[in-house]
């Protein structure tokens, strides 16, 4: 009951106007289009200029003085920057056959999982003595006997996956050069891609164990109204858990916990609906939530108006589940951007591997001497005898089948400098790419949780505005007052 203000009314409406013209999806759609873009002419740059490289190696390869200066020391080169020499590569080789005998031994495990119905958790998962949440929900509702079998299969694989891990730095420990540095690169962010999953795999045990033990103690009360204490005891326990969850930066504890809010959320929406009219929730309807600690300030005013027997505003449910599901997205995309990370990491490693062997054929095609180990005469080619022939001479009067081993040795040097080069530090850019996209995504969700609250306040503000008593239909009620009042002294 106001009086209606058009100066107000215009107010609200120009500010709704002016909100509609803020397009904050134009500024984040340019800025990954301009991101793309970039990434692009880096990808375009990086072929031109492995294709430069190649053409300079190859005049250089023709204006040698031999076929030694052209294509076999400046290939020895190549193989000591890529990896450290062939002696690391050749140690290299025999670690990583070793190791796949032990990559064979984890998957052993997986048929007592199935006959179980669980999914064998992978190595990652297990990682610092964790269990997934998966696991330990299974745990909870599993017999003694089923419980032993897991323990006994998870400590199995767990033991598997720690031989795996010695035998990968077993593996590795040989590398040099430019490979070391990538392999390096690749555990690090392996490791806190792991650490992060790990972390927030442990406080998810935590909320799990707390939530079963919350539910216990409330079902108690049903029959010994004694047990609040318990329940309280439970509650804090809860909410110890969830500041854990507050203090940690982990995407993959933001992204559990935002899923849970959201459930909260839309059981507490399911429990107002079917509120009765005298304000009470539904019996049970706090039982199966813990939306009064993981959202308690909104919890407390939806229940005062209850008491109130009244219906809870929907706008700030709105806002709050507009809120937690934009932080669930940014969390994925986190999480979706440090995956990404690491396996580009991995596929850069495995790039300067694949040219390290390349090199390492086109060295082992241009070392053939026609002669065993022993020294004696195999019947093979013989290229070293060529070694001091000009570059020309050496890759035209040969026999037709160490001409072969020559152009064969050419090829692969001339395209790991050209293709696999290229691919390399494409691999580099779209590494560092997912790093921006990261960072752009966390900017998108933050605008779009402004662009929600804000959009939403100034829609409120504007009908509130438009609403009021008009000075028209105060004249009419007031005229037609008169009339009744006339009449009524008529009628006396």
């Amino acid at each position: 009951m106001r009086l209606y203000s058009e100066v107000r009314d215009k107010q609200g409406v120009a500010a709704k106007a002016a909100w509609k013209e803020v397009d904050l999806k134009t500024i984040v759609e340019t800025e990954r289009s301009n991101l793309n873009g970039l990434l692009q002419a880096e990808l375009d740059t990086q072929d031109r200029l492995a294709a430069g490289i190649r053409n300079h190696a190859l005049r250089a390869m023709i204006d040698a003085d031999n076929l030694e200066a052209a294509l076999v020391k400046p290939l020895d080169r190549q193989i000591v920057r890529l990896i450290g020499g062939r002696d690391k590569l050749q140690q290299w080789r025999k670690a990583r056959e070793a190791k796949r005998a032990t990559e064979l031994s984890v998957p052993a495990s997986a048929p007592i999982f199935e006959r179980m119905n669980v999914r064998m958790p992978s190595c990652a998962a297990l990682a610092g003595d964790a269990t997934p949440p998966l696991i330990t929900t299974w745990l909870s509702t599993a017999n003694a006997s089923d419980r032993l079998f897991m323990d006994v299969a998870l400590g199995e694989v767990r033991k598997n996956c720690n031989d795996l891990a010695k035998a990968e730095l077993t593996v590795y420990a040989s590398l040099g050069g430019e490979a070391r540095a990538a392999w390096e690169q690749y555990v690090y962010d392996a490791d806190q891609l792991a650490s992060r999953r790990r972390e927030a795999a442990l406080l998810q045990e935590q909320y799990l164990t707390a939530v079963t033990e919350y539910d216990k103690a409330i079902a108690a009360t049903q029959s010994d109204p004694g047990a609040s204490t318990a329940v309280r005891e439970a509650a804090a326990t809860l909410g110890n858990v969830l500041a854990l969850f507050r203090a940690t930066q982990s995407a993959f504890a933001a992204s559990f916990i935002s899923e849970k809010r959201l459930e909260s959320i839309d059981k507490l929406i399911v429990a107002i609906t079917e509120a009765t009219p005298d304000g009470k929730i539904p019996a049970g309807a706090d039982k199966a939530t813990v939306a009064f600690l993981l959202i308690p300030k909104l919890i407390d005013d939806a229940r005062q108006s209850l008491a109130d027997a009244k219906k809870p505003l929907a706008i700030p449910l709105l806002i709050q589940r507009n809120y937690e599901q934009l932080n669930l997205e940014a969390a994925n995309r986190d999480i979706a951007s440090q995956e990404t990370t690491v396996r580009l990491s991995r596929e850069i490693f495995d790039a300067l591997n694949q040219q390290a062997l390349q090199l390492n054929t086109a060295y082992n095609e241009l070392h053939e001497n026609g002669k065993d180990a022993d020294g004696k005469a195999n019947g093979k080619p013989d290229i070293t005898q060529h070694y001091a022939l000009k570059v020309l001479d050496a890759f035209s009067k040969p026999p037709a089948r160490e001409k072969e081993l020559l152009y064969s040795a050419a090829a692969r040097y001339l395209d790991a400098l050209n293709r696999l080069e290229a691919k390399r530090y494409k691999l580099e850019y779209q590494r560092i790419a997912a790093i921006h996209e990261r960072s752009l995504a966390y900017a998108e969700v933050n605008m779009q949780q402004w662009q929600s609250l804000i959009g939403i306040t100034v829609d409120q503000v504007a009908d509130y505005s438009a609403r009021g008593i008009k000075p028209e239909t105060l004249g009419n009620l007031i005229n037609t007052l008169g009339v009744l009042w006339i009449g009524l002294g008529v009628n006396k």
